[in-house]
């Protein structure tokens, strides 16, 4: 994740231009974000042996991965409160509760 804001951050300007073309599902925030949603599905998936997901799991992946894609924006256009590594860090620890049984193993 560390790596994946510090790309956005070194291109800011490109990024900035990308959100603030369009909005909505098929905004670049948004297939980001549905993007990041099917590789953590699909890992949940393939780590805890199901072939679907739970619905509820389902619809809190999916406010998690379009919240981030929501703040990462935010954080492209406008200046940063907080470092780049209390921001990541930051991110990971706002997983809802119900998703780290399925994502966090050890």
């Amino acid at each position: 994740m560390e790596d994946g804001f510090k790309y956005f951050l070194d291109n800011r300007e490109f990024l900035k231009n990308l959100i603030n073309l369009k909005s909505g599902p098929c905004s670049f925030t948004g297939y980001v974000a549905h993007f990041n949603l099917k590789i953590f599905s699909d890992y949940i998936k393939r780590v805890n042996h199901l072939e679907t997901l739970p619905p509820d799991i389902e619809i809190f992946l999916r406010v998690y991965c379009y919240g981030i894609m929501c703040t990462f924006g935010e954080m492209i256009t406008r200046p940063m409160p907080v470092s780049e590594k209390e921001f990541v860090e930051l991110i990971e620890k706002s997983v809802p509760e119900p998703l780290k049984k399925y994502l966090y193993k050890n």
